[in-house]
């Protein structure tokens, strides 16, 4: 599992960066369900998220988002 830090919402896809590698995710999808709500009612809150990304089957979802204190 790879952790990013979340740098944007744009038409149902997120834009994510780690931190470590400076390496970029841009066509991830936002998952489906109460995660997504989560996630779209903290960034428009002006929330930093970091999102935990599981990857199986060459295929990327987050598995979880929690806030933290970047940017603050």
């Amino acid at each position: 599992m790879a952790s990013y830090v979340l740098k944007g919402i744009r038409d149902g896809l997120l834009s994510l960066v780690d931190d470590d590698l400076g390496n970029t995710i841009d066509d991830l999808a936002l998952p489906s369900g109460e995660l997504s709500e989560s996630i779209q009612s903290q960034f428009d809150e002006g929330k930093a998220l970091r999102m935990s990304v599981l990857t199986a089957m060459w295929k990327q979802v987050v598995d979880e988002a929690t806030v933290t204190n970047e940017g603050q």
